[in-house]
C-alpha cells in the first residue's frame, strides 16, 4: 500500500497484532472495548504486548490518534 508506517495508527485487541504493528513500525493502540474482553484483566496485557496506550470506548480514539 506503500504508506508510511510512521503515518500509520493500529487499533487492535489481541497481543499477536500489536506485535505486528510495532515490528512494523507503526503506532499501536489496544482496544478492550469488545463485548469478550475484559478491560482491567486485559489493560496490562495489551500494554505489554507493545500498546502505546489502552482505551475502552470508541470515542476517545481521536484523541488518542492525535495524540503525539
Amino acid at each position: 500500500m506503500n504508506a508510511d508506517p510512521d503515518a500509520c495508527v493500529v487499533i487492535e485487541d489481541s497481543p499477536f497484532g500489536l506485535q505486528a504493528a510495532r515490528a512494523a513500525g507503526m503506532r499501536a493502540l489496544g482496544f478492550t472495548g469488545g463485548s469478550h474482553r475484559d478491560h482491567h484483566r486485559d489493560r496490562q496485557m495489551l500494554l505489554d504486548a507493545g500498546a502505546e496506550s489502552v482505551f475502552q470506548h470508541m470515542d476517545d480514539l481521536p484523541e488518542l490518534v492525535v495524540r503525539v
